[in-house]
């Protein structure tokens, strides 16, 4: 199931936000579009293909945070890893960006894809981790200030400032999955995949809570960088799907 959470246009809501950021500015948008998806597996000699994705199409905007929705083993995964790029094998159909049709070398420079897990340090503060993602991201010929700049800027769009010196082991889930996105926008990608961000989740009550709180960051941040996001998601019987 796809589904999108549809936006006003980038010069309407998104002037007054964007006034304050200086480093995330530079993205145009990228649209993407499929068209006939199809993927199987080999079942063995003698034994039709199993197909887990057939005939698959449709579009994700930029500036709209889409989901693709269904119980586990539907599929979700398999079509945001080609979307990415990174299944090939056994896949048919076309994908186009902007119209044009997807080089997947290129495409994989100018997107993030947000696992599962955060692999945060522990013993790193979140200015430390984010400075290391800006040293290995970023060309050598970036200044120090320049990267402490744009970092304090994405902090500040996720609303992570006031735990700038906090230690990564000491911040909530929430605050965990913020800064794994933060690490991601350093060099300012216009499409960012999120494969089942709340997944690990298992307490009920705790579950609704974070699945919304998450979903509102990708949100936020989508509409603020007019980039498109895409998400993967198991839970298609919780309130918070109501979000989109």
């Amino acid at each position: 199931m796809l589904n999108n959470n549809k936006r006003s246009s980038p010069e309407n809501s998104c002037d007054t936000q964007r006034e304050s950021i200086t480093h995330i500015l530079n993205n145009n948008g990228k649209d993407l579009r499929f068209d006939g998806i199809k993927y199987h597996v080999f079942k063995g000699r003698g034994i039709e293909n199993k197909f887990i994705l057939k005939d698959i199409s449709g579009v994700f905007k930029s500036g709209q945070l889409s989901a693709i929705m269904g119980p586990s083993g539907a599929g979700k995964s398999s079509l945001m890893n080609i979307l990415a790029g990174y299944r090939t094998k056994n896949v048919s159909g076309n994908t186009f960006v902007n119209k044009e049709e997807r080089d997947p070398h290129e495409f994989r420079k100018i997107t993030s894809y947000i696992m599962q897990d955060d692999l945060l340090l522990p013993h790193l503060s979140v200015e430390e981790t984010m400075m290391c993602s800006a040293n290995l991201k970023l060309s050598e010929s970036t200044d120090t200030a320049t990267k402490k700049m744009m970092v304090h800027d994405i902090l500040s769009v996720l609303s992570l400032s006031d735990a700038i010196h906090t230690r990564t082991s000491q911040l909530s889930g929430g605050q965990k999955k913020r800064l794994a996105i933060a690490q991601e926008l350093v060099n300012n990608p216009p499409v960012m995949f999120f494969d089942e961000p709340t997944r690990w989740v298992l307490c009920q009550i705790k579950m609704k809570a974070f699945c919304f709180e998450i979903y509102l960051i990708a949100d936020d941040v989508t509409g603020k960088v007019w980039l498109t996001a895409l998400m993967s998601s198991h839970r298609t019987q919780q309130k918070s799907t109501l979000f989109f």
